[in-house]
């Protein structure tokens, strides 16, 4: 209620002899027996000037009408299915704020952006939706002409609550604004006048270039088809410090698991990996006859006993030729967590490789963080 009450501060002056209009209805309609400061009844014609039309299906840019501020995705998102934030920023990447407008038959509007589709969540936040059908709202978009061209408010379908701009920042330096779905605020004149910060601007991309089949295939996760991974025997480096990484080099002949490590050197008889390929990106990897997988605790482990080889993982292996010859990145099948170079001590100075959330920009080719990336080497 805080958050509405700095909204309706900033409200201008309420016209005391007004409509309450908050809908724009049809060109013209008839609304009987109105009270006006207190005058006898009488029939009262509203006209809504609808001159700038309702919006067609298409891809638009979406922009706060008081500050310009894009409406969109962040540039650095985690690669897991979990909702993903909607804010207003002043520097948005051209693909976190394409927006898909699909009008429906009955008036309302999807909007999506990034394959995500838009709803509420929890704390009034607007979010994109990956995979929660259940979740995605329909919307009402009303052109707001009163405010100029292209203009317009976003509210539920129920018509509780709007998009709205708010004050909280995503960061300190206030590049980033969060959007919320909170109650419309407008003057009861005719037409009404709407809160600035609920007024946004369509404009439509349709004349913009549109990515190439090249530049579509590079944004995909599926791996370079001129680079695959063969079955066979590999060294595996990280990119971020070079090093080669294998299991826990500290001797031991029991069958624990053993931890996924850097290694400060290597030997002749230094334990190789296996990649065996499933199917598309999938495989399966070995080293040293252990199946890797991943434990409660995050960390890459190699499994040695036929019981727990049940808990070993199939790998999604993706080239990423942005960042050099035999340059990949390694997932989960789900592709929820991939390999990181942690910060976490092990053995003989080494360092531990546990699972993450993949973190890299929305840029076409994306750019990953170098101690996400691990160059495969054929022996």
């Amino acid at each position: 209620m805080e958050q509405v009450g700095k909204i309706i501060a900033a409200i201008p002056e309420t016209v005391t002899t007004a409509l309450q209009i908050n809908v724009p209805p049809p060109k013209a309609m008839t609304l009987p027996n109105i009270r006006l400061n207190g005058s006898s009844s009488k029939t009262v014609t509203a006209k809504i000037d609808t001159s700038s039309g309702s919006l067609e299906s298409g891809t638009y840019t979406i922009k706060v009408l008081s500050t310009n501020y894009s409406i969109g995705r962040r540039r650095v998102e985690n690669r897991s299915l979990l909702p993903k934030q909607i804010i207003a920023s002043y520097a948005p990447s051209s693909q976190s704020s394409r927006w898909v407008v699909k009008a429906r038959e009955d008036g309302r509007y999807k909007l999506s952006v990034g394959n995500g589709h838009t709803g509420p969540a929890q704390g009034d936040k607007l979010v994109a939706y990956l995979i929660k059908e259940d979740e995605i709202e329909d919307w009402i978009v009303t052109s707001r002409p009163q405010h100029g061209d292209g203009v317009f408010t976003i509210e539920k379908p129920d018509r509780s609550a709007a998009w709205t701009v708010t004050e909280e920042q995503v960061q300190q330096d206030g590049s980033f604004k969060i959007v919320k779905v909170l109650p419309l605020i407008s003057t009861r004149s005719s037409p009404p006048k709407i809160n600035e910060y609920q007024l946004f601007k369509f404009a439509s991309t349709s004349g913009l270039p549109q990515l190439s089949p090249i530049s579509k295939k590079m944004s995909s996760p599926a791996r370079n088809p001129s680079t695959p991974l063969s079955n066979g025997t590999y060294a595996i480096k990280t990119k971020d410090t070079n090093q080669e990484i294998g299991r826990d080099p500290t001797p031991d002949r029991s069958a624990l698991t053993r931890k996924i490590q850097t290694l400060s050197k290597t030997y002749a008889d230094t334990p190789r990996w296996e990649l065996k390929g499933l199917s598309g990106d999938s495989y399966r990897l070995t080293i040293g006859g252990f199946w890797v997988g991943a434990d409660s605790n995050n960390r890459v482990v190699a499994y040695q006993k036929e019981e727990e080889r049940q808990d070993a993982e199939d790998w999604i292996i993706t080239a990423q030729p942005q960042h050099g010859n035999n340059v990949y990145t390694v997932e989960k099948s789900d592709h929820s967590l991939g390999w990181t170079l942690g910060e976490g001590a092990a053995s003989e100075g080494g360092k531990l490789i546990s699972v993450g959330l993949v973190i890299s920009t929305r840029s076409i080719p994306p750019q990953y963080r170098p101690n996400q990336l691990f160059e495969f080497v054929k022996q």
